[in-house]
């Protein structure tokens, strides 16, 4: 199966998106997983009144581009939530003049004490045995 190159991609990504607001009117919200894509997203697509979100881990708050600085980041000031990684992501994006109203702190990892998926003592030897450690 050939992939689609990126040009391609991203001229016809506001067509996509409109068709598929459209065949699912109930589709809210919108949710970028990623800074950039975010960034690029909106700078391509009309998404109305639909709500909008996107997670940013890091670099894709700090990257220092003049182009992307200036072209580019304005246009979170249209997202109506912003997720970030950790504390310091979000500082970030205050001090690039992000709303503190839009700005969650959800960090990266998981809670040992709530779930059961750790490996036991004996599979911690087992493994570490097999691996000469």
């Amino acid at each position: 199966m050939p992939t689609e190159n990126k040009l391609s991609f991203f001229l016809k990504l506001n067509r996509r998106v409109n068709r598929l607001l459209k065949a699912h009117p109930n589709i809210s919200p919108a949710h970028f997983s990623d800074g950039v894509m975010a960034q690029l997203t909106l700078r391509l697509c009309n998404f109305g009144k639909l709500k909008t979100a996107a997670t940013f881990h890091g670099l894709d708050v700090v990257f220092p581009n003049k182009i992307y600085r200036k072209y580019f980041f304005p246009l979170l000031h249209r997202l109506d939530r912003i997720i970030c990684v950790s504390k310091y992501t979000a500082q970030c994006c205050i001090d690039m003049g992000l709303s503190t109203k839009k700005n969650h702190t959800i960090p990266n990892g998981a809670d040992h004490e709530i779930t059961n998926i750790l490996p036991s003592v004996e599979s911690k030897r087992s493994i570490s045995k097999k691996l000469n450690l």
